[in-house]
């Protein structure tokens, strides 16, 4: 299976598999990091939203991929019912099986609030929606044919 990455190209599931390793790698590294290391339960929020959630869904919470949800400007009490849904298991969509269970399980309820305050206070982008004219063109031909070359089917299909 490929999927399409930022740049408009395919990449397989096992490169998304390493993109997905190299996040929960890095939240590790977090989790065991000294509390000397992190000052405040602000700093910690604003380290781990840069460098482990800003894989997914960009270091201010604006993703470009639509699997990926913007965080920035949500509710805080949104996104921290959500943390706590994922953390506990109670949101089984799939995405949230795939991708979020492992990453919230380790957050304590003062990182899931510091975290969600920091996604509430960024500025949610206006729009990601491309106007190149050819960067457009090139997703409608990806979407209606796919990349033979690669092996990528029509996203229509």
């Amino acid at each position: 299976m490929r999927i399409i990455n930022d740049n408009g190209r395919a990449c397989s599931l096992g490169a998304r598999r390493i993109w997905l390793l190299s996040g929960a790698l890095a939240f590790a590294a977090w989790a065991t990091a000294s509390p000397a290391d992190v000052p405040d339960a602000a700093a910690a929020a604003q380290r781990i939203a840069i460098t482990v959630c800003g894989t997914c869904h960009g270091p201010a919470g604006n993703s470009l991929q639509p699997k990926f949800p913007r965080l920035a400007g949500q509710h805080a009490n949104y996104l921290s019912a959500q943390l706590k849904a994922f953390r506990s298991q109670t949101r089984g969509d799939p995405d949230a099986i795939g991708y979020m269970w492992g990453m919230a399980s380790e957050l304590d309820d003062a990182t899931i609030e510091a975290l969600a305050g920091y996604y509430a206070a960024q500025k949610a982008a206006t729009s990601s929606r491309s106007t190149d004219a050819a960067l457009i063109a090139r997703g409608r031909d990806i979407y209606e044919h796919g990349i033979s070359a690669e092996g990528v089917p029509a996203c229509s299909s």
